[in-house]
């Protein structure tokens, strides 16, 4: 799980939670 990946996928991500909330949102991403 890289966090540079994380980043701009939360920024699309539906939900407004820490990284670690996106990480399990998305799976394996």
């Amino acid at each position: 799980m890289s966090a540079a990946l994380g980043r701009p996928e939360q920024a699309n991500a539906p939900s407004g939670g820490s990284e670690d909330t996106q990480c399990r949102a998305w799976g394996p991403t």
